[in-house]
């Protein structure tokens, strides 16, 4: 579901990768390291964060209003 073109647009900034990965190992479906910095794999992090009712930074909650 996440690997619409329209989510290849959210940003991942410099270093992001390793929060993104610390956040998906808290999800119940997690994202492998090595694919931490795509913005489709982000998005599919969001998405669960959210339902999970996750705290995220400031800068995740901005992106998780661009995807939903």
């Amino acid at each position: 579901m996440t690997h619409i073109e329209e989510f290849s647009e959210i940003p991942v900034r410099h270093n992001e990768e390793k929060i993104n990965f610390e956040i998906s190992q808290d999800m119940p479906w997690k994202v492998p390291a090595h694919m931490c910095d795509d913005p489709q794999e982000k998005t599919f992090i969001l998405l669960q964060a959210h339902m999970s009712k996750y705290q995220m930074p400031t800068d995740y909650m901005t992106d998780l209003s661009s995807v939903l």
